[in-house]
């Protein structure tokens, strides 16, 4: 669950005792109303529901298990075998822009490395099969192409938000520098 507390700790906002509490959103954020964690009404209105309604010492933990849980099933990566850091940056890409948009980065990672994937959108054997040999031969390399495709996702995709950019900026390099720390 480690990967999931990171995730948390990069998206929550805390009350004075560290918990972490329910927020508006700003009207052009497109994840609906309200988040706790990054989990919002638009996108996971019933966990938000959930952790919602859980006593606020609770919701860090429900969350962290609920975004794992979230992303390993759109990705399929329990299925192979990656650093913990490569792991951990898709995984928050995947929390972020879902299960197509992290297999749209992880493609265009892989492509301009070399590999031989389609830029379909799918979490696909071909694709988890190139990113394990990838992480495998490569772990700074796939680490820095996910970075820049990344950015490049939510400029080509996605559409630069002037209010949401430098957070975002500041967000891709934390993973960054957390997923190599993970992967010493």
């Amino acid at each position: 669950m480690r990967a999931g507390l990171a995730i948390v700790d990069l998206e929550a906002r805390r009350n004075k005792a560290g918990h972490v509490v329910l927020y508006e959103l700003p009207g052009n954020d497109g994840g609906g109303r309200y988040e706790i964690a990054g989990i919002n009404s638009r996108y996971h209105p019933e966990a938000l529901g959930r952790i919602r309604g859980l006593p606020a010492r609770d919701r860090e933990k429900a969350a962290a298990e609920y975004i794992e849980e979230y992303t390993l099933k759109g990705t399929g990566l329990d299925k192979i075998t990656l650093r913990e850091g490569t792991r951990f940056a898709i995984l928050d890409a995947t929390f972020n822009r879902g299960a197509g948009g992290s297999a749209w980065i992880v493609q265009h990672a892989l492509k301009a490395l070399g590999y031989s994937v389609n830029a379909d959108m799918q979490w696909g054997p071909k694709t988890r099969a190139a990113l394990e040999k990838a992480d495998a031969e490569e772990p700074g390399k796939i680490l820095g192409a996910l970075h820049k495709w990344r950015e490049r996702y939510e400029i080509e995709k996605v559409g630069k938000r002037d209010n949401f950019w430098k957070g975002l900026v500041s967000r891709w390099s934390k993973v960054l520098m957390i997923a190599r720390e993970w992967n010493e």
